[in-house]
C-alpha cells in the first residue's frame, strides 16, 4: 500500500494510463477524487463494488 501526502489538485499517476486527482470537499471529512483512466479500467466504489453494482 501506497501512503502519501499531496497537495490540492497535483496529480497521483498509477502506471501510464491512470491520473488520480484529489481537490478539497465542502467538508473537511471528505474529499472529492477524480480518475482519469482507459474505458477498460474498472473504477469503482468500494460500496457499489461490495454491492455487485455498478456507478
Amino acid at each position: 500500500m501506497l501512503t502519501v501526502t499531496i497537495k490540492e489538485g497535483e496529480p497521483l499517476f498509477i502506471g501510464d494510463d491512470i491520473v488520480v486527482y484529489f481537490e478539497p470537499a465542502p467538508s473537511r471529512r471528505q474529499a472529492k477524487i477524480s480518475v482519469d483512466a482507459p474505458k477498460d479500467v474498472e473504477v469503482l466504489r468500494e460500496k457499489l463494488k461490495n454491492s455487485g453494482r455498478k456507478q
